[in-house]
């Protein structure tokens, strides 16, 4: 197993706890925040690694963190003494919005492999934040998450009708192309 330390990226963090998961015979996918921090190229922090971790029992997750040297803060938070980042538990499914996902992304990183939220997925989860809680920040990642990756708007809309925000809907996409025509000046000078 890899050592955890301060010089690790987020995806490399998340992709030890990960690993740890997977060893131990349990599905963990990380979402919430720290997705769009590694889909953005860290263009913003999140201080925690949200894993969604299948039905197991609380004492089994404890032990895999604590066997990667992590403490329990508080119910579900754990925190390691060489590392910034908390890493954060919830249970399974891992639902964006409306809908339940069952399929995801694995990224390699140097540290191993991470189970983690697709772009698509990322910027819908960042968009419900958007949409149902009039968070600005959100809209700004999924903006970035969009302009930086491979993410399907057509999906992005589709699923949108669901959570009935239309005219939030249009301002994510107007801000994407704004984005977008704004990369490509820069780029052309």
């Amino acid at each position: 197993m890899n050592r955890i330390h301060k010089g690790l990226t987020v995806a490399e963090l998340a992709a030890i706890v990960s690993e740890a998961f997977n060893s131990a015979g349990i599905e963990a996918v990380l979402g919430g925040g720290s997705v769009a921090t590694i889909y953005s190229d860290n263009q913003w922090e999140s201080r925690d690694l949200d894993f969604i971790v299948a039905r197991v029992e609380r004492k089994r997750i404890v032990e895999i963190l604590t066997g990667l040297g992590f403490h329990e803060e508080s119910a579900g938070w754990f925190s390691h003494p060489d590392h910034t980042q908390y890493v954060n538990t919830s249970r399974w499914p891992i639902v964006i919005g409306e809908e339940e996902i069952d399929h995801w992304a694995t990224l390699t990183t140097d540290a191993g492999e991470l189970q983690i939220l697709t772009p698509t997925q990322c910027v819908k989860d960042r968009l419900t934040g958007f949409y149902h809680g009039h968070d600005r920040q959100s809209l700004d990642r999924a903006v970035a998450v969009s302009t930086r990756q491979d993410v399907d708007l057509r999906e992005i809309e589709r699923w949108s009708e669901g959570e009935r925000e239309p005219d939030k809907l249009k301002e994510f996409l107007e801000a994407v192309q704004r984005t977008k025509a704004t990369q490509k000046r820069k780029s052309s000078r």
